[in-house]
């Protein structure tokens, strides 16, 4: 049945009958969108376990081109193992009761529904932690932009900068570039003169995860978890990132989803953990842009 409908006791006891109806349909929610996963190589996510792991990555050596001329002496050069050390020491969880009666006159799939709830707000805190933090990574941080003093045909500049940064320090163009923009920037990029770039209305665009469009060669992502995304001030800039897939590193597992019975009461408690550890791997690979309202 698409509504239940229950009988308060105090109102009965009263002689007054109140019905309580129980909709079947849960009202929509909106979620900021989750970027790391689009942006970030994951090569080691299947080799962590728990929190307090740490995942070796060897790095591919540099070798030295030298000059050759008959009889000299071959110099062989020493390939050190270098590598980079992945900490999985983040870990975030939730938890939630459910009360029996709740779910008995439920009926749709309350704890299904909001474990679901769970994932997404999970994923838009690991979102924030990531891009709030690697920012002061970057190789190359642009001169701060205002964008009260860009023009329609400028408003593009930056991201043709940050592109430029990254041809300098020979980041492939492979496909696998990408810009994390605020909502307030892409708003000037669609007055642009050139907004017939962004690719906005795609059917086959991801939405969830931000995806507008293509740029010089950039997958352009708007998102909300960049330091001061909403609201930058002069004294502290809004700070957008270029880079490249090779730039970060990011492992993430859920490690316990567990539903057990609550003492003194009739329900369940549903608790989910997740842990995660990134790296700024190749600073070569990522631009920051710090831009003030």
């Amino acid at each position: 049945m698409g509504l239940q409908v229950t009988r308060s006791g105090a109102n009965l006891s009263a002689g007054v009958f109140v019905p309580q109806i129980y909709s079947a349909k849960l009202q929509d929610k909106f979620y900021a969108a989750s970027v790391v996963p689009a942006i970030a190589n994951h090569n080691w996510e299947g080799e962590i376990m728990a929190f307090g792991d740490t995942v070796n990555i060897r790095k591919v050596p540099t070798i030295s081109i030298q000059n050759y001329s008959v009889n000299s002496a071959i110099n062989y050069q020493d390939v050190s193992d270098e590598q980079i050390q992945l900490l999985i020491n983040q870990a975030k969880y939730y938890a939630f009761k459910v009360d029996y009666i709740d779910d008995y006159q439920s009926d749709i799939a309350l704890i299904d529904t909001i474990t679901q709830d769970a994932a997404m707000q999970m994923a838009v805190t690991v979102d924030k932690s990531v891009l709030q933090s690697v920012y002061a990574d970057a190789g190359t941080t642009l001169s701060s932009v205002d964008l009260a003093a860009l023009t329609t045909a400028t408003y593009i500049t930056p991201l043709l900068q940050a592109g430029q940064a990254l041809d300098e320090k020979n980041v492939p163009r492979d496909g696998k570039r990408w810009a994390v923009i605020t909502p307030e920037y892409a708003r000037y990029l669609k007055l642009s003169d050139l907004k017939q770039v962004l690719i906005t209305g795609d059917d086959e665009s991801p939405l969830r995860n931000g995806f507008v469009g293509q740029i010089d060669g950039m997958n352009i992502y708007v998102s909300n978890n960049v330091l001061n995304a909403v609201g930058s001030t002069s004294g502290s800039p809004s700070q957008m990132l270029v880079g490249h897939e090779s730039a970060l590193t990011f492992a993430s597992q859920f490690v316990k989803h567990e539903m057990l019975p609550l003492q003194n009461t009739f329900g369940y408690g549903i608790k989910g953990l997740q842990v995660y550890g990134f790296k700024t791997v190749k600073a070569d690979s990522l631009v920051c842009i710090p831009v003030y309202v």
